[in-house]
Parts: structure tokens; C-alpha cells; sequence
């Protein structure tokens, strides 16, 4: 990997900008939590600064500020009024999110400002930032355009977005960073400036000394129960592997709306199939540790071959076998049967073939599981792909 020849004795001032969640949430938090404390051991002084947080509710709630593992965090909203009301709060937030934008600017410092996605609720505090100097880098994941919006307030959202980038791609934007080959290629049409691929990150804490399955035998699946992670497809698969192999349990843990968690819930039909929900940060990865076989079953639709399944790190990770379904740049990083077992997306019989496999194999999966770890390790090293994101950040003249 190239060295930073960065001078360290320059102050280095990140301020991760938008809406998003955090400091609790789900792999996307982790994802920006990996970077942080990357950028903490750089020496870097680091801010959160969260416009908006939340769904609409019937009135403001009070800004939540605190710091979360040595990093100071400021969320100016975590709801908007419904109606006329949010029309005005929209330039109160605005205004108070360029005033910290001010504050937080160091002299003689390198100052940037690390943001997510296309948003129009950002645009003015990214126009005043670059005014101030600070440089713009985004961290890319998912192509929304792909995505299918069913309200108005959702298309709203969407165009707002591709505004955005259609007016400030190559204008106020400095560098991108991106999580799939799929983004990259279409970046470096599109953008001008330095595009790197950093993908997922997940860390290896322990060597998995499994020496065999529990009993019974648990598979997991763990994320957020949407359509494009293929629930109505794994169901009925792992029924079927039940019923030939009773000694068997899944797990599904993670978070939805209380009517996707319902419509789960009305497929489940065997009494081995556990819904567990959303579980805190310690327990939810003692969970994926426990398991014996973790299950990533996407569907094959556009968006989800845009971006790269965090799960599949964070599966990878734990040394337990996975089963992954081929999008996305899945066969890119693992090959079928040495890291993991890939199965074609959408494809009902693969996955009870996998899933039969584990069972049929169980010494082999164990070595297949290990060899997985050791490939995230190689692949998905958090302080490897912090680099990459932090040495984009210093580099001097990043966009012509």
C-alpha cells in the first residue's frame, strides 16, 4: 500500500456531516465508527454532526449532543413537525448546522468534511463549508437511483438527491470514496476528481476454535428483514432442510418496521425458526459467534448488485461457515467452497443444496469457515480500507 507522506505535525480536523444514525445503529454506524477510530489513532481531530435523525413525529424534539467513544456528537433534529412547520425549521437547522461548520473549523489545520450519500437537506452547509476551506469527501454504498419509491415525500427525497449530484459532483466535491466496482466504474464516469474502492470492514478479534456444530444445529440470519435480503425465499428453504434434518434451528435477528416484522412473522410456520429482533450492539455478535452457519440470501435486483452486503464481513469475521448469495462483488473477493458457499440469488434449490452441504459436511464447512476469516482479515481489515479513506482525505490537489 502506497505510504502517507502526509506531514502528521498538520493538524488533520474531520467532521462526518448528514443524516444518518448514530452513535447506535447497525453495520452502516459501524461502518463510520471503523473510520473514526482510525482517524483517532491518525491523531486526527474528529466531530459528528447529524442535521436530521429520525422518522416524522408531531413535534421537535430537543438537539441531542454527547460524545461516543472520545468523539463529540451533535444531532440538531431528531423530529420534524409534519405540514407547514418543518418549512421553517428546515432554515433554522440549516443555520445552525453553518454556524458549528464555523466553530469547528481549525486554523492551520487540514479541515475536512466527510458526508454520505446525495441529500438535499446538506447542500448549504456543504456550499459553506467549501467557502471555509474545509475539502468535501464522500463515502459512497448504495445507487439510489435504483431504488423504487412508492410516497411522494420518497421521490421528493430522490430528486432532491440526484440535483445535488448533478449540480455539486464536480463543483464543491473533492473525492469519493466507493464500496463496490459497480460504484467505481460509475464514478469515475461521472466524477472528475480521485475515486477509490474501500469496501466492507469487519474486524477479527479471535480465531474461531470451533470444533463442531451445536445441537441442535443454528443458522442465522441477521439484518433488515427488506425485501431485497430474500426472507420469502429463505423461509420456506430452511422448512424444507428441517424437515429432512429436525436437529435444526434458525435465528433472525435484526431491525424493520413493525409491518415488514409482521409479515415475517405471518410466514414463519415451524416452531424452530426463532424471530428474535434487534438486539443490542455485545449480544448481537456474541449471537453471530454462537452460530453455526450465517446466511446472506439478497435477491438479484440492480440495487442490490450496486452496493456490498456489510453482513458478509461481519459473517466472515466470526469463522463460522456462510452462505452467500452471488451479487454484488461476491465472487470478486470469495470463491464457492474455499471461503464461503455462493449460490446464484433468487435460486430456492442452491440454497437448500447449501444448506444440506453444511449439514452433510460438517469438518469440511469448519475448514471453509476458517479459510473465510482469514480472507476477511486479508481483504476487509478495517485500519487497511480506514487508510485508503484517510489518505484520500490528506492528499494534496485531490481534484483538479
Amino acid at each position: 500500500m502506497k505510504e502517507n507522506n502526509h506531514n502528521m505535525t498538520t493538524k488533520v480536523n474531520i467532521v462526518l456531516l448528514g443524516n444518518f444514525l448514530y452513535p447506535y445503529g447497525m453495520a452502516a454506524t459501524r461502518r463510520k465508527q471503523q473510520f473514526i477510530d482510525f482517524f483517532k489513532e491518525q491523531g486526527a481531530e474528529v466531530k459528528v454532526l447529524i442535521l436530521y435523525q429520525g422518522s416524522n413525529k408531531t413535534k421537535h424534539e430537543k438537539e441531542i449532543e454527547g460524545w461516543h467513544k472520545g468523539v463529540y456528537y451533535k444531532i440538531l433534529s431528531t423530529g420534524l413537525k409534519n405540514g407547514a412547520g418543518s418549512i421553517f425549521y428546515f432554515p433554522v437547522i440549516m443555520f445552525k448546522a453553518c454556524c458549528l461548520i464555523s466553530r469547528w473549523k481549525i486554523k492551520k489545520a487540514k479541515n475536512v468534511i466527510l458526508s454520505f450519500g446525495f441529500d438535499g437537506l446538506v447542500t448549504l452547509p456543504f456550499i459553506w463549508a467549501k467557502t471555509l476551506g474545509f475539502k468535501i469527501i464522500f463515502d459512497i454504498v448504495e445507487d439510489f437511483s435504483l431504488t423504487k419509491y412508492t410516497s411522494t415525500k420518497q421521490r421528493l427525497y430522490f430528486l432532491s438527491g440526484r440535483l445535488i449530484r448533478f449540480l455539486f459532483l464536480n463543483r464543491i466535491i473533492d473525492g469519493v470514496s466507493v464500496i463496490s466496482r459497480y460504484l467505481e466504474n460509475k464514478y469515475r464516469k461521472d466524477f472528475k476528481g480521485k475515486v477509490v474502492l474501500l469496501p466492507i470492514s469487519a474486524s477479527v478479534q479471535s480465531k474461531n476454535l470451533k470444533s463442531g456444530y451445536n445441537n441442535p444445529v443454528i443458522f442465522l440470519y441477521a439484518g433488515t428483514f427488506s425485501e431485497k435480503d430474500g426472507l420469502e425465499l429463505l423461509l420456506p428453504a430452511f422448512e424444507v432442510v428441517n424437515s429432512r434434518f429436525p436437529n435444526t434451528k434458525l435465528l433472525l435477528t435484526g431491525h424493520a418496521s413493525d409491518k415488514r416484522l409482521k409479515e415475517i412473522s405471518s410466514l414463519i410456520r415451524s416452531p424452530q425458526i426463532e424471530l428474535k429482533g434487534l438486539l443490542p450492539e455485545d449480544q448481537f455478535y456474541r449471537t453471530l459467534m454462537e452460530a453455526d452457519i450465517l446466511l446472506m440470501t439478497r435477491v438479484n435486483s440492480e440495487f442490490a448488485n450496486a452496493g456490498f452486503p456489510y453482513k458478509v464481513g461481519e459473517y466472515l469475521a466470526t469463522g463460522n461457515t456462510v452462505i452467500a448469495t452471488d451479487v454484488s462483488d461476491i465472487s470478486y473477493y470469495l470463491e464457492n467452497k474455499k471461503d464461503a458457499l455462493i449460490i446464484e440469488p433468487g435460486n430456492e434449490a442452491q440454497l437448500i443444496e447449501a444448506m444440506t452441504f453444511c449439514l452433510e459436511n460438517e469438518d469440511l464447512c469448519l475448514q471453509i469457515g476458517k479459510k473465510g476469516q482469514e480472507t476477511c482479515a486479508g481483504y476487509f481489515n478495517p485500519s487497511q480500507n480506514s487508510k485508503i479513506l484517510f489518505d484520500l482525505m490528506i492528499e494534496e490537489n485531490v481534484n483538479p
